[in-house]
């Protein structure tokens, strides 16, 4: 069913898609970067754009008639759409951000279970979790 939802929505839709797509990296809020950086933002050029929360993700709906209905998280569906490609359920949204508010496409990328476990543990060793805080890494760039 949700194979089918996304065929029809990049089929006859790809307009309202790029347009929701849109209309929520609008509504994003620009984060402010730390003044600490961490190795983990190397990875991640910018700042991030949020919409919802770490603990608590921005949410899509989408209802496209016949029994079509797509419901995800709003940085897997910005993922999808700005790449064209439907992730299979087994297939993770990773963000090299590390911050799960952030639906900006070029902060997102797939990835596995296993590699959105191991995002975790790197996650809680570079300090952006409780028991991690604290760890920072002084970065000075020289222009």
């Amino acid at each position: 069913p949700n194979r089918d939802a996304y065929t029809l929505l990049f089929e006859k839709h790809s307009g309202d898609a790029v347009k929701m797509m849109g209309d929520k990296l609008t509504k994003a809020k620009k984060s402010k970067r730390e003044a600490k950086q961490h190795i983990q933002d190397i990875a991640s050029g910018g700042s991030c754009w949020e919409l919802g929360t770490h603990a608590d993700p921005d949410f899509i709906s989408i209802d496209l008639g016949k029994h079509h209905k797509i419901q995800t998280l709003t940085y897997r569906f910005n993922f999808m759409v700005y790449n064209g490609i439907f992730l299979e359920t087994e297939e993770f949204v990773r963000h090299q951000c590390n911050n799960r508010a952030c639906i900006r496409p070029s902060h997102l990328l797939s990835g596995t279970d296993r590699q959105n476990k191991d995002d975790e543990v790197i996650r809680e060793y570079s300090g952006r979790m409780s028991r991690g805080r604290g760890q920072g890494l002084r970065l000075e760039l020289s222009e």
